[in-house]
């Protein structure tokens, strides 16, 4: 079940906008693409994220039934679990969004461009190389819509941090 109010009409008061179980696994994180389309990423087996469009009050979108299922392109990556820690952060512009995570003894940040309610595969373009990096602890964007990671330096073998991602 996704929860939220946002737009320019928002009221304040959260109502249910997803519900329902969706066969790509229970959601983890969730991201505005714009006032009418959310991105979940989903606790699959490899990197995923599903879009949904919000119906008019008071309907849910069914969970079930996602707007689009956008996975990664990126070998690597494909084989990468999605830990509880990850992060979805989507860019003031709505242009890109990005998933930060930690990944076995690697960290792994793929991007998404949107196009409108599209949103593109995740892959590693566009995404810093992270060679000599512990994990990545926070993401944001900048006023000038860059992707900004809060990261860890490597410690010592098998360290990481153990602070989930905000």
């Amino acid at each position: 079940m996704v929860s939220m109010d946002c737009g320019r009409d928002a009221t304040g008061v959260a109502r249910v906008v997803v519900r329902g179980d969706s066969p790509d696994g229970p959601g983890r994180r969730i991201g505005c693409i714009d006032s009418s389309v959310v991105a979940v990423l989903r606790a699959a087996p490899t990197p995923l994220i599903t879009t949904h469009r919000i119906p008019v009050p008071p309907e849910p979108a069914d969970a079930a039934e996602p707007l689009q299922r956008v996975a990664t392109t990126d070998a690597e990556a494909a084989n990468a679990s999605v830990p509880l820690t990850a992060c979805l952060t989507v860019s003031h512009t709505r242009n890109w969004l990005a998933l930060t995570a930690f990944s076995g003894t690697t960290p792994l940040v793929l991007r998404a461009p949107v196009a409108g309610v599209r949103v593109g595969s995740l892959s590693t373009r566009h995404s810093p190389e992270l060679e000599g990096i512990a994990g990545v602890s926070a993401a944001s964007v900048s006023l000038a819509d860059e992707l900004i990671l809060v990261t860890s330096s490597v410690r010592g073998a098998g360290s990481r941090p153990e602070t989930p991602c905000h």
